[in-house]
C-alpha cells in the first residue's frame, strides 16, 4: 500500500505543477495581449478582452514577487543571447589580420587605436607574449577613435593586408614614435615594400569601410569605450596589461576550455 506520506506528497506536487503551469500560461498570455498584432482584430470581442484583461491584473496584482522573478529571467535571457550573438560577431570577419598562431587554442581580440600611447607601449608586451606562448592568436581589431588620422593610418594598414603586409605595416606604425600624417604613412608603406598604386586603389574599398564599422559596433556591443582593450576567452580586459598578467588569463582560457 502506499502510504499517506507519500499520497500527501503527489498531492503537493500535483497542487505545485499546476501552479507553475497556470504562471506560465498566464505570463505567455499578457505578454502576447501586449504584442501587436499577436492575434487578429476580430477574435475577441472587447467584453471578452475586458475580462480576460482584468483577470491579467488581478493576477499580477496578487502575485508581484513572481511577475518580477519572470521578468528578471527574461531579461538575463536576453543578455545572454546578446553576448551570444556578439562573441559570434567577434570572431566571423574575414579582414580581420591574424598573428601568433592561426590555429591557437586561445584566441586573443584586441582593439586598438593607431594613436593611443597605451596601444604603442603595450604592443611588445603582445609580441613577446606570442613568442613565449606559440598556440596563441591574436586577432587584430581596428578601433580608430581618436582623430582622423587614426581612420587614416587603419585604412592603410587594412589595404596593406591586401598584398600580405599587414603584419610588417601594423609593426612600423606601432613602432613609430611621432605625429602621424598621410606623408608618413606613405613612407612607411614604401619601406615595408608596399605596391602605392595598388594600395591607393584598395585604401577606397568598400570591404575596409564595412571592417571598421563592425569594429565600432562590437566595441559598442562589449562596452569598449578606450583603447587598448582585450578580449579572451568571455573576459573583457581594459586597458594596458603587463606579460605575465595576459599569460595567466590566456592559460586560465585554455584550461577552461581543455
Amino acid at each position: 500500500m502506499v502510504s499517506n506520506k507519500i499520497l500527501k506528497f503527489a498531492k503537493i506536487n500535483k497542487v505545485l505543477f499546476f501552479k507553475r503551469n497556470l504562471l506560465f500560461l498566464t505570463l505567455s498570455l499578457f505578454i502576447l495581449f501586449l504584442s501587436p498584432g499577436a492575434f487578429p482584430q476580430n477574435s475577441f470581442n472587447d467584453s471578452q478582452i475586458k475580462d480576460f484583461e482584468k483577470i491579467i491584473e488581478n493576477w499580477i496584482e496578487k502575485n508581484p514577487k513572481k511577475v518580477k522573478q519572470v521578468l528578471e529571467k527574461l531579461k538575463a535571457q536576453e543578455e545572454k543571447d546578446h553576448i551570444n550573438k556578439t562573441f559570434k560577431m567577434l570572431s566571423n570577419h574575414s579582414m580581420d589580420p591574424v598573428m601568433g598562431n592561426p590555429k591557437g587554442d586561445v584566441i586573443i581580440y584586441e582593439f586598438f587605436d593607431y594613436n593611443c600611447g597605451y596601444c604603442k607601449s603595450v604592443f611588445n608586451t603582445v609580441i613577446k607574449t606570442l613568442d613565449r606562448d606559440k598556440n596563441t592568436k591574436l586577432v587584430l581589431k581596428e578601433l580608430p577613435i581618436l582623430s582622423q588620422t587614426s581612420i587614416n593610418a587603419s585604412f592603410f594598414a587594412l589595404a596593406a593586408k591586401k598584398q600580405n603586409l599587414y603584419s610588417e605595416f601594423h609593426t612600423k606604425i606601432m613602432q613609430f614614435r611621432g605625429r602621424l600624417t598621410d606623408e608618413k604613412l606613405l613612407e612607411i608603406a614604401k619601406q615595408v615594400g608596399l605596391n602605392i598604386e595598388k594600395l591607393k586603389k584598395d585604401i577606397q574599398s568598400d570591404e575596409i569601410k564595412l571592417t571598421i564599422e563592425k569594429n565600432k559596433i562590437l566595441a559598442e556591443r562589449l562596452k569598449i569605450t578606450g583603447t587598448p582593450s582585450f578580449v579572451i576567452g568571455n573576459i573583457i580586459i581594459p586597458g594596458a596589461i603587463n606579460e605575465e598578467q595576459l599569460l595567466k588569463y590566456i592559460e586560465k582560457v585554455r584550461n577552461e576550455n581543455s
